[in-house]
Order: structure tokens, then C-alpha cells, then sequence
């Protein structure tokens, strides 16, 4: 594991061409994100302790972040402007306060929690002001038959 995160530093760290891009995505899994955001820490830290400073963001060096359910979470969180460890504490009152009881869980309760955590009005336009970041994520419109995906983007 630990030659395995060393080599993800290194290719992080290298130049891309001219025309090349860094793409972040992020699957869902509810609760299980969690797994994205350690490892996502744990780059992070490599980074920051790579370059000698402690402010480096792991968003910095991607040009796009994307994800759907819970990646989605961590892909607004990311393109906010909060490092790893962050958005970790922010899992785990995500944990406490949303996923609990029985599946599926409350969407009142999520969207609660989103407007605590990212602003009561903040637009997706707003959000990714942080490094020129572009930033995707996927939803599900399920009020209609049937469900209908739905592509929220910063870009044209």
C-alpha cells in the first residue's frame, strides 16, 4: 500500500502536457465515501510533506473533479476550497446526522446538512470559484418514470 500511495505522488506531481488533464472522479456508496476521503487524505498529507507546505489542497492538482452520490459530496467539498482532513470530520457528522434509521435514508436530513456545510445559497457557480476547478456532479431526478439522470456542471 504504501509503494502503491508513493507512486500516486509521484504521478500527481508530474507535468502534464500542454493539452493534458487531470481528472478526479468519485464513485458514490453512501457512508462508504469515507474510503475516497482517507485516501484522499493520506495524498494530501504525502503532498504537503513532498513540497514542504502544510496548505496544499490534494484539489490543486486536478483540473476537473466529478462524482455521483456521495463522490458528488466530496467533489463540492473538494472544489470548495476544504482540504482532506476537512472534509473527513465533515463524513463524520455526515455519518451522525444523515445516515441513520432505515434505507433509504431522508433527503430532508441531507439537504439540511449540505446547506450547514456548503451555504444556505450557494450555487454550484459559486463553489468552484477555488483554482478554476471544473466541477461535474450526477443526480437522479426520481419524481418522474422513469428516473432521469441529471449532469450539474461550472462549464460550458
Amino acid at each position: 500500500m504504501e509503494q502503491m500511495q508513493n507512486i500516486l505522488v509521484e504521478e500527481i506531481l508530474k507535468p502534464t502536457s500542454p493539452k493534458g488533464l487531470r481528472v478526479l472522479s468519485l464513485d458514490g456508496g453512501g457512508i462508504r465515501g469515507i474510503m475516497s476521503v482517507i485516501i484522499l487524505k493520506e495524498l494530501e498529507n504525502r503532498l504537503q510533506q513532498k513540497l514542504g507546505n502544510s496548505e496544499i489542497l490534494i484539489a490543486q492538482f486536478f483540473n476537473f473533479i466529478g462524482g455521483t452520490s456521495t463522490g458528488a459530496i466530496i467533489a463540492l467539498a473538494l472544489a470548495k476550497g476544504k482540504s482532506a482532513f476537512e472534509i473527513l470530520k465533515l463524513y463524520i457528522r455526515f455519518r451522525d446526522k444523515v445516515f441513520f434509521g432505515k434505507r433509504p435514508y431522508d433527503s430532508s436530513r441531507l439537504e439540511e446538512f449540505l446547506k450547514q456545510e456548503l451555504g444556505e445559497t450557494t450555487t454550484l457557480e459559486q463553489i468552484s470559484k477555488f483554482n478554476g476547478l471544473k466541477v461535474m456532479v450526477t443526480t437522479t431526478k426520481a419524481d418522474i418514470m422513469p428516473p432521469q439522470l441529471v449532469l450539474l456542471r461550472n462549464y460550458d
